[in-house]
């Protein structure tokens, strides 16, 4: 192993030169630049990905925009073929309607085809002038187009309404017969109704004031009024079966088919009218129930009450409230039902307002009163109390101690002489307090620590 030494990058000697080695290293040192030359080749390559990369992100970011142009374009040729068909198939439904239904029934859509027409004349306009030589910038090709595209959506939904209109009216003219077989049957049905619901309503003004029939009065005459004119139409629709004229026999039917839903209007009207005055009266009852009932506690708490001006408010309220009663439960008077229980009502509120307010003052007093004995006491004790501590001290207390006693004693006086129990039980903690003022300022002034 000793025998063997190197003698250049990657080559090996056993000892003896070779006649190879001084050509091997010559060639290796003159390649030196050969690494620095791989190094430049990957960078280079790297660099080419990268901008095939970026540029391939380029053309089709280009090609996405490229694609909306495209799209509103094909767009608006659709709808611009779309507009063109409708106004063809609307001027030659025009001339269908006008024979069948004449120039009154279709005036409106002579109207809508005329301003269609004008749009589908300013969308091909404008379609034009993207293909003339001069080209549009991207904006103004964008806007034209969108103009185009709205154009011939408004022309389109004109014509595709009236479309709608006049195939109904051929519906209603198709199933005519039946309709009008319907219509006679339902006038004679709600016919039928007028004489109970002519009755219902005098049974009505029997009972009740005129003032709550007020919103059926004309009811029954105009209910009447209305199936009459549902009976002509009716006829006059038999009459048209294979006129071409206007009005059309389903015109007709459908005028009768209005008239005679106002007349069940009405009369229907005057069946929730009856079930709502008997609702109502009934609320009556119980309300004029419950007034009696509050009056007579609110008479008692008068009666009892030692606060003259809580008596005073509450007699004004009793007596509103008996007006009110009374007049509400006349049987000389014809009941409104309505008016009477809003008027009820009102009074009852006021009553139950001024009695509220009287109760709280009355159980105030009569709060007062079951604690006053036992304030009196408290005071009449810490009095005492507070005179021995004074007393036993005379030389040391000063007259701080002296003036809350005093005090004491007067506000004491006061509450036996107060004949409402309120204000007497307030002076009866007042002479409390002071008297523990004057024990604890006597106690400081003999030298105590409490």
């Amino acid at each position: 192993m000793s025998g063997i030494r190197w003698c250049g990058p990657g080559i090996r000697s056993h000892g003896r030169p070779s006649a190879a080695s001084p050509t091997i290293a010559a060639m290796a040192n003159g390649l030196w630049w050969l690494p620095s030359l791989v190094v430049f080749g990957v960078t280079a390559a790297i660099v080419a990905v990268i901008v095939l990369a970026v540029r391939a992100r380029r053309r089709r970011g280009i090609g996405s925009g490229a694609r909306e142009p495209d799209r509103l374009d094909r767009q608006a040729n659709l709808m611009l073929v779309r507009a063109d068909d409708a106004v063809t198939a609307g001027e030659e439904e025009l001339g269908f309607a006008l024979a069948q239904f004449g120039e009154q029934t279709t005036a409106d859509f002579t109207v809508k085809l005329r301003e269609a027409r004008s749009e589908l004349t300013e969308a091909f306009r404008l379609k034009q002038s993207l293909e003339d030589a001069v080209p549009d910038s991207d904006r103004e090709r964008r806007e034209r187009t969108k103009r185009i595209i709205a154009l011939s959506e408004s022309a389109s939904a004109r014509l595709d309404e009236q479309q709608r209109r006049f195939d109904g009216m051929r519906t209603r003219e198709r199933h005519a017969p039946e309709a009008l077989a319907r219509l006679r049957a339902a006038i004679s049905g709600v016919r039928s109704r007028l004489p109970d619901a002519s009755a219902a309503v005098e049974a009505l003004r029997r009972r009740y004031a005129a003032g709550a029939l007020n919103s059926i009065d004309q009811n029954i005459d105009r209910a009447t009024r209305f199936v009459q004119d549902a009976a002509s139409n009716a006829d006059a629709a038999a009459g048209r079966a294979t006129a071409t004229a206007p009005p059309s026999a389903g015109d007709l039917v459908g005028v009768g088919e209005e008239r005679l839903r106002s007349a069940v209007s009405l009369l229907d009207a005057i069946v929730r009218l009856e079930e709502s005055l008997a609702a109502t009266a009934r609320t009556l009852d119980e309300l004029v129930a419950e007034t009696r009932r509050e009056l007579a506690e609110a008479r008692a708490l008068r009666d009892r009450h030692e606060v003259p001006e809580a008596g005073t408010e509450l007699n004004a309220a009793i007596a509103h409230a008996e007006t009110t009663l009374a007049a509400v439960t006349a049987s000389t008077r014809m009941p409104d039902p309505v008016a009477d229980v809003e008027r009820l009502r009102e009074a009852n509120a006021a009553l139950d307002t001024a009695f509220a307010e009287a109760r709280s003052g009355q159980q105030r007093i009569e709060n007062a009163r079951a604690a006053l004995d036992g304030a009196m006491r408290i005071a009449r004790s810490q009095i005492q109390v507070a005179r021995d501590v004074i007393g036993g001290n005379r030389g040391r207390v000063g007259a701080d101690a002296r003036t809350r006693l005093a005090e004491a004693e007067r506000q004491l006086m006061l509450a036996e002489a107060t004949a409402d129990p309120v204000e007497a039980l307030d002076t009866a903690r007042r002479a409390t307090r002071h008297a523990n003022d004057a024990e604890a300022l006597a106690h400081y002034d003999a030298g105590a620590r409490f």
